[in-house]
């Protein structure tokens, strides 16, 4: 008689896999799509961005990131802050150009390397994060020209 061996299958006792026969009956995470999150960084800034960047990590399994994307969103924010101060001539065009910078690490770099370009996840709506956005650029605007008036 043919000597045969039985392989386990994954998730069973002994197997040494990092799958199991139920990874597909995992619900998938709920995240911010990156375009959702490049579109609010570029919009209301790229420490907005990195917010709902950190908000997605945190519902990933491994969690991983979320401290380096809060402090690249923080020290970005502050760097801007200071070239805008500090160089003669900047407006507005400037820090736009500055969020699409940010915006663009936070998609192509963070969500490459903490989320993956081909992870399924569901799409979380962004109406809420608009608001807010929306509401904190009306306070801002609101509270300049009562500054100058």
């Amino acid at each position: 008689m043919e000597n045969t061996q039985i392989t386990e299958a994954a998730g069973f006792p002994g197997n040494t896999e990092d799958t199991s026969i139920f990874d597909d009956l995992k619900p998938l995470p709920v995240l911010y799509s990156d375009r959702a999150i490049y579109t609010l960084a570029f919009l209301f800034s790229t420490l907005f961005g990195s917010v709902l960047m950190a908000m997605n990590l945190k519902n990933t399994e491994s969690k991983k990131g979320i401290w380096q994307v809060l402090a690249f969103g923080i020290l970005f924010t502050a760097g801007q802050i200071w070239l805008s101060n500090n160089l003669p001539g900047t407006n507005s065009g400037g820090g736009f150009l500055m969020n699409i910078v940010g915006a663009a690490i936070l998609r192509y770099v963070f969500w490459n390397k903490y989320i993956g370009k081909n992870t399924p996840y569901t799409k979380r709506s962004v109406v809420v994060p608009s608001i807010i956005g929306i509401v904190i650029v009306a306070f801002l605007l609101f509270v300049i020209i009562s500054a100058k008036g």
